[in-house]
């Protein structure tokens, strides 16, 4: 990993703390060898929703892509 590129742990500390911004949980779990999120309760807001998404896939694309850089 880039010294630039967050650590797996900053990236699940950085997506559970954007959800409950928003009003909803979010569930970051080591699956193989990158991080899966999940929202066990989500956002009333689908503005919010669809943001929450968007940098959970973010964060598994870059945990897969970090994983393979290994």
């Amino acid at each position: 990993m880039s010294e630039n590129t967050p650590t797996w742990d900053e990236m699940a500390e950085a997506i559970k703390t954007m959800a409950a911004a928003v009003g909803a949980h979010a569930s970051v779990k080591n699956k193989y060898s990158a991080l899966r999120v999940e929202f066990p309760m989500l956002p009333d807001n689908p503005d919010h929703v669809r943001a929450l998404y968007t940098f959970a896939e973010l964060i598994e694309t870059e945990s897969e892509r970090s994983a393979k850089c290994l």
